[in-house]
């Protein structure tokens, strides 16, 4: 048997053969009904932690919480490491689920509490049935949840260099515990979720298809167009099977505003469809951009934008007006982030305060160590926590 180090994290078949957890950790995992390595894939190791106190009845040194978060990463694919490097950003994101003093004087009963980077236990009166449960300073503050996939590329034929196109089914059922643990409001495919056919029809298959196994996620879905969406179909043609109106559009979740935009357009204005376009031809219409000025003054509200063709790059995967877009989005002074897809690679860049995340591609590599998706919250201050599986990479922008 392997040293618990190298094995795989699809190989790992007990607790203590995790990185950095030992018998007294596996322990505590199991008492709080973690029994199975799988068991822990999206999971948040901070209302893990929680439970163990809570269940205990005393505080757990924090180091504790490290290794749950060195445990719930690897198990969704992040390569191990160390226990303590985890130390920095645990403590980042304890400060920022301190509470404040009044919301900490109103709380009763025996509870978990953030008292100067520590975690105390305090013994007050026991709770009425009937009063508000306390707050609990260590559970999940986020107010917006949503799922996120790119590049699936799904059809039913066989490899095309490193895409592996019937794979993707497997790779989405595997995805799907992840995804059902984190409980999304909504999950957002950025395009490109089929691959192209030789018909019509056989493409509306290719669609229809993966469309019945997203369907499958918790949470509204949303799906982002992509030229790869429309290599055969028209976009009213793959709308209706999705089940949408609109090719770009807006909705608001909790407090969020969050946009799909279209940019499957010629430089001429033309809609993709029916093989008529050059997938380096990307490009936002006239319409669109009015509408998206106008959607973005109308909101006020905090906004996540969703796309697939890159609008912080030039090139062949960037769309033609990209800085032209990029300005009404800085403008507007709401923008978070923009979501994008497309060139099947991690990227991340920041451009006038908005972070431009570029997701990794499902569709690309053999089997379930070669997943990408990644779990997104936000919270009430607007920071985001980009928590990645398998090939995607994480953020936390604060």
């Amino acid at each position: 048997m392997p040293r618990k180090s190298q094995l795989p994290y699809d190989e790992v078949t007990q607790l203590e053969h995790i990185p950095n957890v030992g018998p007294s950790i596996a322990a505590d995992l199991r008492r709080i009904g973690i029994q199975h390595p799988t068991d822990l894939a999206g999971r948040e190791p901070f209302a893990l932690y929680t439970q163990l106190c809570e269940h205990d009845g005393q505080a757990h040194d924090l180091c504790v919480l490290d290794v749950f978060m060195a445990a719930v990463d690897f198990m969704g694919g992040t390569p191990s490491r160390p226990w303590w490097k985890y130390t920095p950003q645990r403590k980042r994101e304890m400060a920022l689920r301190q509470p404040s003093k009044s919301s900490v004087a109103k709380q009763l009963g025996r509870r978990a509490l953030l008292v100067n980077g520590a975690l105390a236990l305090l013994a007050t009166k026991t709770m009425p049935a009937s009063a508000t449960p306390p707050h609990n300073p260590l559970e999940q503050k986020d107010l917006l949840r949503f799922s996120m996939l790119t590049d699936l590329h799904y059809a039913d034929k066989p490899p095309g260099g490193t895409r592996f196109y019937r794979e993707t089914l497997a790779k989405l059922t595997a995805a799907r515990p992840a995804i059902r643990a984190f409980q999304p409001q909504f999950v957002v495919e950025l395009g490109d979720v089929i691959d192209a056919a030789e018909t019509v029809e056989q493409e509306k298959q290719y669609l229809t298809t993966i469309h019945q196994q997203l369907a499958t996620l918790p949470g509204d879905k949303h799906y982002v167009l992509g030229n790869h969406c429309v290599y055969w179909l028209t976009k009213p043609e793959f709308l209706e099977v999705v089940g949408r109106k609109q090719s770009f559009y807006s909705f608001d979740v909790k407090g969020f505003h969050l946009i799909v935009l279209d940019a499957c357009f010629r430089s001429d204005g033309e809609p993709y469809g029916r093989k008529n376009f050059e997938w380096t031809d990307s490009h936002l219409p006239q319409d669109e951009m009015e509408w998206l000025a106008a959607d973005l003054k109308n909101s006020q509200r905090p906004t996540i934008v969703f796309i697939h063709q890159r609008l912080d790059v030039a090139g062949h995967y960037g769309v033609k007006n990209a800085p032209q877009v990029r300005q009404i989005l800085e403008r507007s002074g709401n923008v978070l982030a923009v979501f994008q897809g497309h060139n099947h690679k991690n990227d991340y860049k920041e451009i006038g305060s908005i972070h431009y995340c570029t997701v990794s591609a499902l569709v690309e590599g053999s089997g379930n160590k070669n997943n990408a998706f990644a779990n997104v919250s936000v919270d009430e201050r607007g920071n985001i926590r980009v928590q990645g599986f398998f090939l995607q990479q994480s953020y936390d922008w604060t």
